[in-house]
């Protein structure tokens, strides 16, 4: 009894699975190239059942002569049970006339030859030993039995091949399909060779598939089993070149003498022919016999001893009768070409066939691995069974046949066997259905049982127990465990049987387990031990270990059987697994579920609140997106004024200069409002021509003038259930402001060209940087609508009212300049922010933000300097301006003061800025004078003057 798992044969386990799946893969060809792949051999397979047909229909149609001549010689060969064998004809007689019609040369003696009718009575007259002797018989007609025979065997092959690769593109198979398909086409004409050599159309296919069988063949050893996938071009040229020659030779001389060419040695090159056919044939199946012994005998522990002993015998029986063939072809050509060499091919094709299909029931190969692994078992008994019935016929008839009987002899023993060993190969044949029937039935058992222990509990320990003794009774096991795996290894969790296998393997029967399980491959282990893995996922890895009763080993059907309960085993596993976390979870809820009951309450609490600050926070919305928050304190009054508005429908009239943000307070107020989900749409009144602007803003009916192809809505209807901004109101043409004032009383619009109202829906928010107050006095602006759109007024104050908003608005368009960039953000340095703060901004906001893009642009590094700001000259010029009114003004110098200092004021001015230019230059005096409009010998007469010689080599030297 073994004491301990152990791997010394997983590893060789593995490697033949590895090589049958290597051998057996169909590679990763893509579905167009299977398809033609199919296509091909769809049409090979077509074009060789047709040529059969095509063979069977013309034999039936022709006489059996009994005699064979072979291009227009002596005869050949004379069936022994014919009738000109009964009539006197003899081999090596040379036929001189039929029916009273002379013959001359072997074209007209083929020709007559070929003329005899079945059924009708005919003469031949043949020279024999100098005298011409008139034989006298009538043929019948002809029933070609034995190639009939032939192509039933060689479709049972091509059903075969074709059930094997069941278009999965299998490499072998399609090999194998090939071959038989040659098979076909030769046992067709082989055995009714007159019919075929006759006719040019059956003739040529049939050389052909003479000549290339024994490459294809050989071809198929070399590949199956555990074989080279592919072959070189050069490899495959030596290999079919010699077989497509010989054919070519072969074909040429026949269809020469089929057109009367009298071809100079011609018989000895027919004889020749079929003598080097034979040779090759041979010489292609010693070839891939040695090749593929010396391959099973290098991996004999990859490949099923069986199929490699099937493989021996079918090489024997291949090259055994090919030699023979040979040396009758070698004693008597002109008998082997005639025919003579039928019975060694036939037989070795046949036999060798046969061998190889054994063997196939041993090895994968394409789908019929799968089929034979159904039922190995009984298919090998069955054909085993039916195998002696026929060898027994066989061997009774060919014995009678061997020692001189006749057809009424031969017939007569066969009959006599069918007749003695039939009703024993029937009682074989219910011997073997009664004891698989027993197998099945006990094996649908143990699915049946193992299911139902495995789905009727989700206790964990009660399922493990109640599996492993189902399997223990169902196999009739000596011993059955399951082992899972856990951070110390794997540990033998339920055992039953006689037999005990260990709690815990050794450390070699821990790495078996931990391999079959991985690849999830079934292991064969020494101590007669069959490990199946159990397809978990990695937190319940389990494998089940079985040692089989009385020495024995567990077949393939009891194999597949134990994998089929494993996967109900591991679909059981892991629902207790999920049913204790499900229970451990729900018991984390049921704790859980009281906090949440007491926090309930300060939820609610928090709700109505948390709404009002989102609320809030809406409102505080900035630039076009409306999500940025109030930059600088100057517009904290006026958010809070539009975020008081917000919460109403008032219409709004929003003032203030260009630039100041007037959109931006109009988003705030529609993204705080309860129409924040509705659409917000903007209308530039400045920017639409005044023939456009009623279809604009109120829509049109299709066809309601020139160009309106298609119906509009306007920005009236497109804004419903949300907010329309009317942007540079004071811009509306005045004939459309009595259309607008209705819009806003009877919230309703008149589209162009339509036949009446449509109600509308909307909130209107206006922006204007007019004073309407004077529009209306100049009758530029209606009263009335002023007065409708004045509810509520919001004033934004310029960007010149608020400079404390500068800096924090200069360091905020500065981060989005520099998040645009993908950049570190610059900053303003100090002479650059005294700069800004000096300027007035006429563009307010907008101007800011330009001219901060300009700046970053010119500035050379992190820090923007005064002089790369675009605002530079003008705040310079005004500095000036300004120290020149205070050098006049007389408030300040005072009445006594002495003129000259208005020409100090200058000349300070002008100090100034030519250490500036310069500085921003880098000491370049060239570029400093082209900066500043003067010469450059001008330039240098000032910073003398003024004792700024040494302000360009210092700037060149910072720099």
């Amino acid at each position: 009894m073994p004491s301990a798992l152990v791997s010394n044969d997983f590893a060789q386990v593995g490697a033949t699975s590895s090589t049958a799946s290597e051998e057996t893969s169909p590679g990763r060809r893509s579905p167009l190239v299977l398809a033609r792949t199919r296509r091909r051999m769809t049409v090979m397979v077509g074009l060789a059942l047709v040529y059969a047909v095509a063979v069977m229909v013309v034999a039936l149609g022709t006489a059996d002569r009994g005699f064979v001549i072979y291009q227009g010689g002596a005869v050949a060969a004379v069936d022994p049970d014919g009738g000109a064998a009964t009539a006197g004809l003899r081999v090596g007689d040379l036929i001189v006339a039929v029916d009273g019609v002379a013959v001359h040369d072997a074209f007209s003696r083929h020709a007559a030859v070929r003329t005899i009718a079945p059924d009708r009575p005919v003469t031949l007259t043949v020279a024999r030993g100098g005298v011409e002797v008139p034989i006298a018989y009538t043929a019948p007609r002809r029933l070609p039995l034995a190639s009939m025979a032939g192509v039933v065997l060689a479709l049972v092959m091509l059903g075969l091949g074709l059930v094997a690769d069941r278009g999965q593109g299998h490499a072998l198979p399609q090999q194998f399909l090939r071959s038989t398909v040659i098979y076909v086409v030769f046992l067709a004409g082989a055995f009714v060779l007159d019919v075929t050599v006759s006719h040019d159309a059956l003739l040529l296919p049939w050389l052909f598939a003479m000549c290339l069988a024994a490459p294809a063949t050989c071809h198929f050893m070399l590949r199956f089993p555990a074989g080279r996938r592919a072959f070189s071009r050069r490899e495959r040229v030596a290999l079919y070149g010699p077989g497509l020659v010989l054919a070519g030779a072969l074909a040429a001389n026949q269809l020469a003498f089929n057109a009367g060419l009298d071809v100079p040695g011609r018989p000895r090159i027919t004889a020749l022919g079929g003598a080097l056919a034979g040779v090759l044939a041979m010489i292609y199946m010693l070839v891939g016999s040695v090749a593929r012994s010396r391959r099973l005998r290098a991996q004999a522990h990859l490949i099923d001893p069986v199929a490699v002993r099937w493989l021996h015998v079918a090489g024997v029986v291949i090259v055994g009768p090919l030699a023979l063939g040979v040396i009758a072809a070698v004693r008597n050509p002109d008998a082997f070409v005639s025919g003579g060499f039928r019975p060694y091919v036939a037989f070795a094709m046949v036999a060798g066939s046969a061998c190889v299909v054994l063997a196939m029931t041993r090895v994968p190969f394409g789908e019929l691995d799968r089929l034979w692994r159904r039922s190995t078992g009984y298919l090998l008994a069955t054909l085993a069974a039916a195998g002696l019935y026929l060898v027994a016929i066989g061997l009774l008839g060919g014995v009678a046949s061997w020692f001189g009987g006749g057809l009424r002899a031969t017939l007569g023993a066969t009959l006599m066997a069918a007749v003695v060993f039939g009703p024993l190969r029937v009682k074989l044949q219910r011997l073997v259905d009664a004891r698989f029937a027993r197998d099945r039935s006990r094996a649908r058992a143990l699915l049946r049982e193992a299911a139902e222990a495995a789905v009727a509990t989700l206790d964990h320990g009660a399922v493990c127990r109640a599996f492993v003794e189902r399997v223990a009774h169902g196999l009739v096991a000596d011993g059955v465990a399951l082992y899972l795996r856990d951070d110390g290894g794997w540990t033998r969790t339920v055992a039953a049987g006689t037999t005990a296998l260990p709690p815990s393997p050794d450390p070699a029967g821990q790495r078996a387990l931990d391999a079959a399980w991985e690849t999830r491959a079934v292991a064969e282990l020494p101590g007669r031990i069959t490990v199946v893995p159990v397809p978990t996922d990695a937190r319940g890895a389990a494998v089940i270990a079985v040692v089989p009763r009385d020495d024995g080993h567990l077949d393939v059907e009891q194999v597949e059987l134990l994998a089929a309960a494993a996967a109900s085993l591991a679909i059981a596993l892991d629902n207790a697994r999920a049913h204790a976390a499900l229970y451990e979870l729900t018991e984390r809820l049921r704790r859980e579920v009281e906090l949440a009951e007491r926090r309930r309450q300060e939820i609610a609490r928090l709700k109505e609140r948390l709404e009002d600050e989102n609320r809030a926070l809406i409102g505080e919305l900035a630039a076009r997106t409306g999500k940025a928050p109030v930059i600088g304190a100057g517009l904290a009054a006026t958010f809070e004024l539009a975020t008081k508005v917000a919460r109403t429908d008032a219409t709004v009239l929003i003032r203030g200069e260009t630039g100041v943000g007037k959109e931006l307070i109009a988003r705030a107020i529609h993204a705080a409002s309860p129409r924040r989900s509705g659409p917000f749409v903007v209308v530039d009144c400045g920017a639409i021509a005044a023939g456009l602007a009623e279809s604009a803003l109120f829509g049109h009916a299709k066809g309601a003038f020139t160009g309106a192809i298609k119906a509009a809505a306007g920005a009236f209807r497109s804004a419903g259930g949300g907010t329309v901004f009317l942007d540079e109101l004071g811009e509306l043409p005045l004939e459309l402001q009595p259309k607008l004032l209705r819009v806003l009383q009877e919230r309703e619009v008149q589209p162009v060209g339509a036949d009446g109202p449509v109600p509308i829906d909307v909130r209107v928010v206006c922006g204007t940087n007019r004073d309407l107050d004077q529009e209306v006095a100049a009758g530029r602006f209606r009263e009335d609508l002023l007065y409708r759109l004045r509810v509520v007024e919001v004033v934004v104050p310029p960007l010149r009212a608020r400079k404390g908003d500068v800096a924090a608005l200069a360091e905020h368009f500065l981060a989005r300049i520099a998040a645009r960039a993908g950049g570190p953000a610059k900053v303003l340095s100090a002479d650059a922010l005294t700069t800004c703060l000096e300027h007035d901004w006429p563009g307010n906001v907008r101007e800011l933000e330009h001219a901060l893009e300009a700046a970053v642009v010119y500035a050379d590094g992190p820090t923007i300097a005064a002089r790369d700001l675009p605002i530079a000259g003008r705040v310079f010029k005004r500095r000036a301006e300004h120290a020149l009114d205070q050098a006049l003004d007389p408030a300040v110098v005072g009445d006594g003061a002495p003129r000259s200092g208005l020409r100090e004021t200058l000349e300070d001015l002008e100090r100034g800025r030519l250490a500036e230019v310069l500085t921003r230059c880098a000491g370049n005096r060239s570029r400093a004078a082209k900066a500043l409009g003067m010469s450059r010998g001008a330039l240098l007469r000032r910073l003398k003057r003024y004792g700024l010689d040494d302000v360009g080599a210092a700037a060149v030297d910072a720099a």
